[in-house]
């Protein structure tokens, strides 16, 4: 399997108006194919780019600028991959897919610079909810999700040494506290799925 796959291109009179570029990072072929076909058709993105690793995503860099970074944080180096792309384009908003919500590992996607992400089993429509709010920098997450990064935060603050020294926390943790304070952390209830008790 080659490590990059070319830049797939919309035809020029489909090409979006808004600059999007994204960069796909998934190992499986499959879900970079159907990402890629998936992008182009409903979103109005100029370019996608796939590749399997984050080997071939740095490489990528150096002539694909991304205006958004989908990655597969299902595979065993999707955090590591997600911690290497945040150090090299920083600012970039990276949202991963196929993710897990236990606790530790939505705590695990922030320490490594995910700044959101689309659970396992969230549909098509979802995917591109989040794409849209990561590109309007909002956070899209459930009450639950909110509250144990909010807890997170807090706990952190009340560590000695934090409130003196704001440094301490990380540059994704600094993010979150700016989404809290701007109130662009959105909520999406439960009622979704089911009924309000």
């Amino acid at each position: 399997m080659k490590a990059a796959a070319e830049p797939h291109h919309r035809p020029s009179g489909a090409l979006g108006q808004d600059g999007r570029r994204i960069l796909i990072v998934s190992l499986v072929r499959l879900l970079r194919d159907e990402l890629t076909s998936i992008l182009q058709q409903r979103l109005n993105v100029c370019t996608v780019f796939a590749v399997a690793n984050a080997e071939a995503a740095l490489l990528a860099l150096s002539h694909f600028e991304p205006t958004l970074i989908l990655l597969d944080v299902a595979t065993e180096d999707g955090l590591l991959a997600g911690r290497r792309l945040a150090d090299a384009v920083p600012g970039v908003q990276i949202l991963g897919f196929a993710a897990r919500v236990q606790d530790h590992d939505v705590l695990a996607y922030a320490r490594a610079g995910v700044t959101g992400f689309v659970p396992c089993e969230a549909s098509t429509q979802d995917l591109f909810d989040a794409i849209e709010r990561a590109g309007r920098g909002e956070l899209l997450c459930s009450p639950r999700v909110a509250a144990l990064l909010f807890r997170h935060l807090a706990a952190l603050t009340r560590a000695p040494g934090t409130a003196a020294n704001p440094d301490k926390l990380t540059v994704r943790e600094r993010e979150i506290i700016r989404f809290i304070d701007e109130g662009t952390v959105a909520i999406r209830f439960a009622a979704r799925t089911r009924s309000i008790r």
